[in-house]
C-alpha cells in the first residue's frame, strides 16, 4: 500500500505523462483537418474530371484525364484518415493504459498490484491456479466509490438476466425455473 505522499507523486507523474500528449493531439487534429480538406478538394477535382471527360471535342484531354486515379487516391486518403482518427482517439483519452500478458503464474497480477498499490482484494495474486484469468480494467476515479446492485426475484432474474443470455447465444428453450437452469 502507498502513503498519501506516494499516491500524490504517482498522480502527478501520470498527469505529467498525459499532459505531454497534448501537443501531439493538437498536431494530430491539425493533420486530420488538413486531410479532410484535401479529401473534399479531391472529390471536387474528380467531379470536374468526370465533366471534362464527357466533353465531345477533347478526346486527347479525356484520355489523359482517364489515367488519373482519383478514386484510388480518395480510397487511400480515407484509409489514412481513419488510421489517424484511431491514433487521435487513443492519445486523446484521459487514461494511461498498459497491457500485461504472460503465462499463468508469471507475476502479472503482482506487477499490477505493485504499480497500483492495490491489494489482493482488488487484484488477486495467489499461488496455484488462475486468479484473474480475465481481462482486468483498473482505473482511478476521483469521485467517491459506489456500487450499483440490482436485486431480482426468481422470475425477473430468469427473464432479464438469464433470458438475455439465452437470446444472445441463440439457445432454446429458455429455462422457466432456477431448477431448469
Amino acid at each position: 500500500m502507498y502513503t498519501n505522499q506516494q499516491r500524490t507523486n504517482i498522480a502527478s507523474r501520470l498527469t505529467e505523462i498525459l499532459d505531454k500528449r497534448k501537443p501531439f493531439i493538437e498536431r494530430l487534429t491539425s493533420v486530420e483537418n488538413h486531410l479532410k480538406t484535401l479529401y473534399s478538394t479531391l472529390l471536387e477535382l474528380e467531379k470536374h474530371r468526370q465533366k471534362l471527360i464527357k466533353l465531345p471535342d477533347n478526346a486527347e484531354i479525356a484520355g489523359n484525364l482517364q489515367q488519373i486515379n482519383f478514386p484510388g487516391l480518395l480510397k487511400r486518403l480515407e484509409f489514412q484518415t481513419n488510421k489517424l482518427a484511431q491514433l487521435h482517439k487513443r492519445f486523446d483519452r484521459g487514461t494511461l493504459n498498459i497491457g500485461v500478458v504472460g503465462l499463468m503464474g508469471q507475476g502479472k497480477s503482482t506487477l499490477l498490484k505493485s504499480l497500483s498499490g492495490l491489494s489482493d482484494d482488488e487484484i488477486p495474486a495467489r499461488e496455484g491456479g488462475a486468479c484473474t484469468a480475465v481481462r482486468s480494467t483498473v482505473y482511478h476515479q476521483n469521485q467517491p466509490t459506489y456500487a450499483r446492485v440490482t436485486f431480482h426475484d426468481e422470475d425477473s432474474f430468469l427473464k432479464e438476466v438469464i433470458g438475455s443470455y439465452y437470446e444472445e447465444l441463440g439457445l432454446a428453450p429458455k429455462p422457466k425455473s432456477l431448477d431448469e437452469f
